[in-house]
């Protein structure tokens, strides 16, 4: 089967949107987080200059693969902000930025939106979309 100059420059403005619009994946992740045992806030909320430290993992599958990943093993043991995996509104940034780390490729916090994602047994919330800006 012959292609066109046409048809050809239709599939690449067709692959090129795709890539612009960003792609979905799918999948169940669960995070939990293990505050340090000295951190205590007293039932108070903590100050801006205070930050939540403390342990994490994600358990789940992604896009048909199993994900397991320790911050204790990540991190050889050091606590990590756990304030970024607690915080709604942070959450799937968070989980941008670790999937990326440790599937090497570039995954960006809007592509998690139809990834069920719970911090504690808590949803969180979308991802805002700026790509079409």
């Amino acid at each position: 089967m012959k292609l066109t100059t046409k048809q050809l420059k239709q599939m690449i403005r067709e692959t090129l949107n795709e890539i612009q619009s960003g792609t979905q994946f799918s999948g169940e992740l669960a995070v939990t987080t293990e505050e340090l045992p000295t951190q205590a806030f007293a039932g108070r909320e903590q100050t801006w200059a205070e930050r939540k430290m403390g342990y994490w993992t994600i358990q789940g599958t992604f896009n048909g693969r199993e994900i397991n990943i320790d911050s204790r093993a990540l991190y050889g043991n050091k606590p990590t902000d756990i304030e970024q995996w607690e915080d709604a509104r942070k959450s799937r940034y968070a989980m941008a930025r670790e999937l990326t780390g440790h599937l090497k490729m570039t995954i960006r916090a809007f592509d998690l939106n139809s990834v069920n994602i719970t911090v504690n047994g808590k949803e969180t919330n979308p991802a805002k979309d700026y790509s079409h800006l």
